[in-house]
């Protein structure tokens, strides 16, 4: 969902957070209420409902002991995942070690075939 993508990269540069080594932390109710001051929800349970799923079918963040779901609760702390790394291209050229006749040679044959057998 293209939408969501878009939410959730504005939540990433935009939601209040404080660093802890090199986690970036936020409050539940702070990402509430970055949703709503954002227009992306028109409640306080729409937000929630948005950052669920923000947090488990975009991978956004995740409770700091990954033992709650995501609610508007000033005392649960959630953590930004790392952004997803970009795919990398694809080689237009074969590595040198892997070719393809080393990925196919043929399998030899066993027990000997239909020649070897006596009539």
């Amino acid at each position: 969902n293209t939408a969501l993508r878009d939410v959730a990269a504005r939540f990433r540069e935009g939601v209040l957070t404080t660093g802890e080594g090199n986690k970036k932390i936020f409050k539940g109710s702070d990402a509430v209420d970055f949703l709503l001051i954002n227009g992306y929800a028109r409640s306080r349970q729409e937000a929630v409902l948005l950052g669920n799923s923000l947090m488990r079918n975009h991978n956004l963040f995740d409770h700091e002991n990954l033992s709650h779901a995501f609610f508007d609760d000033p005392s649960l702390r959630y953590v930004l995942n790392p952004p997803p790394t970009p795919p990398q291209p694809i080689s237009e050229s074969p590595s040198p070690s892997v070719g393809p006749t080393s990925l196919f040679e043929p399998v030899p044959e066993r027990g000997g075939g239909a020649s070897n057998q006596g009539g």
